[in-house]
């Protein structure tokens, strides 16, 4: 996994060619980003045979400059849980493949001394605590392969089993089986971490520069299919505007140089699930405090996320439209309990798999319980459509109303984004 720099004349000409891509705040955009969210990875735990599922995802410098980029890979209930970071020269790219990291421990080590400069980049600079070497024993961003007592630790709190190291649980059962699932946040900062983290701290020395555009792939060699997943664009800004709004890193610390917020209601198209096809939902919800390891004995408090009673659609947080324009409202009342989930279409609700094609709308809206001054409600979907052997996409879910407005950004949290209720 060494970076790889963008010298081919075509795609070099495609980058020239193309406009400049216009950030614009509080707009769901694909821009170069402070910060990159992947809402969803699966990987499979199963070391010993070939993989079934494997989520590979790549991070890509979109300036001349070098630029530092923190990677934290998390549990499906928001906790932490791994961090490293990734030394990128101008114009540069790196790719993390999950299942090599889980079972072959397989890091990215980089660095100033390791990475190779393109023609096109400027001169190569190294950053504050930063390894200037090409051995491990100089820090970070050079690593060794993680230990066969790491890799054990990190497939077991990925996948709701109790960590060998503490006995707790760090996740909770996501239906499948011996998968490795969560998400994954990457920073631009500004200086380097000392240690690889086992439990990262994810918002130290964050910039505020649209450094980083990221693109990822879920494989299903069960079904031999492959699927496009976005890594979202998180902007930010210099100064105390966007620094005081309400992003997800608001309710995990106070002292986060915070990005714009993500919107809480989502639309997303869906099609028929046939004998040789399926469809799910991926939805990601902010965490609302942090999170760490619990007994394996107990939910831990909060879970299942609610959704809200009091704002949203009609009473409840979701519901469906036909491609005839009928509403209807899903029996399953809460089918996106988790921080990150991916959900067959038929247990969502068991309606889902009589319609044709239609819209399912949701307002991942918390319950008022639990804002707080540096929390608000947001989220992410899209759904999956897969048939075996033939095609598989995903259709990312639409933002319903904006997340916020540049305007707004202050101390004061962002009301829930209420939508018209089913007639």
């Amino acid at each position: 996994m060494t970076a790889t720099r963008w010298s081919r004349a075509a795609a070099l000409g495609i980058l020239l060619s193309a406009p400049v891509a216009q950030a614009a705040l509080c707009a769901r955009d694909q821009v170069p980003a402070a910060t990159l969210l992947l809402p969803w990875f699966e990987a499979s735990t199963a070391c010993d045979t070939p993989p079934e599922r494997n989520t590979v995802f790549t991070i890509s410098n979109a300036s001349a400059d070098s630029k530092l980029a923190r990677v934290v890979l998390w549990t499906n209930i928001g906790a932490p849980v791994l961090g490293f970071d990734v030394f990128l020269n101008g114009f540069a790219q790196e790719s993390v493949d999950l299942h090599a990291l889980l079972c072959d421990g397989t890091i990215p080590s980089t660095g100033i001394a390791l990475a190779e400069v393109g023609r096109h980049a400027n001169p190569e600079s190294n950053f504050p605590l930063c390894n200037a070497g090409t051995s491990p024993v100089g820090g970070p961003p050079v690593y060794d392969p993680l230990t066969s007592a790491q890799r054990n630790r990190l497939r077991a709190v990925l996948s709701a089993l109790p960590s060998p190291a503490d006995g707790l649980c760090y996740s909770l059962p996501s239906g499948l089986d011996d998968t490795a699932v969560g998400y994954v946040t990457v920073d631009s900062v500004t200086a380097c971490n000392q240690v690889l983290h086992t439990i990262p701290v994810y918002y130290e020395a964050l910039a505020n520069t649209p450094d980083f555009a990221g693109t990822a792939s879920l494989t299903n060699f069960a079904l031999n299919s492959s699927v496009a997943v976005p890594m979202l664009a998180i902007e930010a800004a210099p100064g105390a505007e966007l620094n005081s709004s309400n992003s997800f890193y608001g309710a995990l610390a106070a002292n986060a140089n915070l990005r714009e917020p993500l919107p809480a209601a989502w639309q997303a198209d869906f099609e028929r699930e046939g004998a040789t096809s399926q469809a799910s939902i991926l939805a990601w919800r902010s965490p609302s405090q942090p999170r760490g390891g619990f007994s394996c004995a107990v939910v831990p408090p909060g879970f299942p996320l609610p959704l809200s009673n009091t704002s949203g659609f009609g009473s409840r947080g979701w519901y469906v439209v036909d491609d005839q324009g009928k509403a209807y409202q899903p029996s399953v009342r809460n089918p996106f309990p988790l921080v990150a989930q991916r959900v067959p279409a038929s247990q969502a609700g068991p309606e889902l798999a009589n319609l044709g094609s239609g819209t399912v709308f949701a307002n991942l809206t918390y319950e008022p319980s639990l804002s707080s001054p540096l929390f608000s409600s947001q989220g992410w979907m899209g759904v999956i459509h897969e048939s075996l052997g033939r095609f598989a996409h995903l259709k990312e879910g639409a933002p319903v109303g904006a997340a916020c407005d540049v305007a707004s950004f202050d101390n004061t949290p962002l009301p829930p984004r209420n939508m018209l209720p089913v007639n």
